[in-house]
């Protein structure tokens, strides 16, 4: 089998994430390194889409206020994508998601709310998750107010966001007081497992290794433990049977790639409708850094036609 080559598109960011590969994460402080890599973080300023409504709201979550961004593109239906950022559950916010959110809303022409929640190391597991399971909820129990339709939600996640929704759906799953219609995937965390082939063959990059990765789950999950409930390692479900048609995009060179498939695997295997997309050349993080680059692109009509299909 030929070795993965890297989208050209995607080069400069490779070079620009290449000094903190060498970093050791391991020992590094955490509260430390935590507040330095969220001083660094970019919310980037994206123009306004008149065809877009975008409104900020704070809800009363039950570790305190959490904000929610609804995006409202012009002539939507009442179908709505609940949707989680990524930052190993360390990094990250509705921010720092605007231009993916905002892209995804025009493409997809579809209401995107997109939902915060609190962060490692200060809020270990399971708060943040607390966090998104009552965003979802609170959406679905206020889906006339918000102007949704309760029985069209779906529900996203990037990176460390795609672990939480997938844990969002499990237990909406088992609760039974709402069930997502769809569930839309990007290179997500499903796992706490090293081992996978994708983890030995880019353990040290590009973009995200593995030292970052065991990192941040010590972050998030640090009583090893508590990695096998399946609402922290999503892939160790008992069952994985009526949980939502799926669309999953992983990236050919991103330690995650194993097991987002294997998520969708398991899936499939219990009779759930899936979608999923190797994107050739692809890195952790390529739609969020290359939105405007053809392999962005394609990720992203991909995903909107998924989203208006299963939530108009």
């Amino acid at each position: 089998m030929a070795a993965p080559r890297l989208d050209p598109d995607l080069a400069p960011i490779v070079d620009n994430a290449s000094p903190a590969l060498k970093i050791d994460f391991s020992k590094l402080e955490p509260f430390e390194t935590a507040k330095q890599m969220r001083a660094a973080q970019i919310e980037a300023d994206v123009p306004a889409d008149p065809d877009i409504a975008v409104e900020d709201l704070e809800i009363a979550g039950p570790h305190g206020p959490i904000k929610l961004r609804v995006y409202r593109p012009k002539g939507a239906g009442r179908g709505a994508l609940i949707s989680f950022h990524g930052g190993g559950w360390v990094i990250g916010t509705i921010g720092t998601d605007h231009p993916r959110a905002m892209a995804l809303a025009r493409a997809s022409g579809t209401i995107i709310i997109s939902s915060d929640y609190r962060k490692s190391p200060e809020h270990s597991f399971p708060v943040p998750l607390d966090d998104a399971r009552f965003a979802a909820n609170w959406v679905a129990d206020n889906a006339d107010a918000l102007g949704v339709d309760r029985a069209k939600l779906g529900l996203s996640g990037v990176s460390a966001g795609g672990n939480l929704a997938a844990a969002v759906a499990l237990a909406m799953r088992d609760e039974g007081r709402v069930t997502p219609k769809f569930m839309y995937l990007l290179y997500p965390v499903t796992d706490a497992d090293f081992s996978r082939g994708s983890y030995q063959d880019f353990a040290g990059g590009p973009v995200l290794t593995r030292n970052m990765m065991e990192w941040f789950w010590n972050q998030y999950v640090p009583n090893h433990a508590d990695r096998d409930n399946p609402l922290a390692s999503p892939a160790r479900a008992a069952s994985f049977a009526n949980l939502p048609a799926t669309l999953i995009q992983s990236a050919e060179m991103d330690p995650l790639r194993d097991e987002a498939e294997y998520f969708g695997v398991k899936l499939r295997e219990a009779g759930v409708d899936v979608t999923c997309t190797r994107y050739a050349g692809g890195v952790h993080g390529f739609l969020n850094y290359g939105l405007n680059f053809p392999i962005g692109m394609r990720a992203t009509a991909e995903a909107a036609q998924a989203v208006r299909a299963a939530l108009a």
